[in-house]
């Protein structure tokens, strides 16, 4: 998304990590 083009892409990976193993937030995206 256009929010993330500024984000450094480890940090983009580990938000990515972070969405993967949180179902409430696979829900709210």
């Amino acid at each position: 998304g256009a929010i993330l083009d500024g984000v450094v892409p480890v940090d983009y990976r580990g938000f990515v990590d972070l969405v993967t193993q949180n179902p409430r937030v696979q829900s709210w995206l």
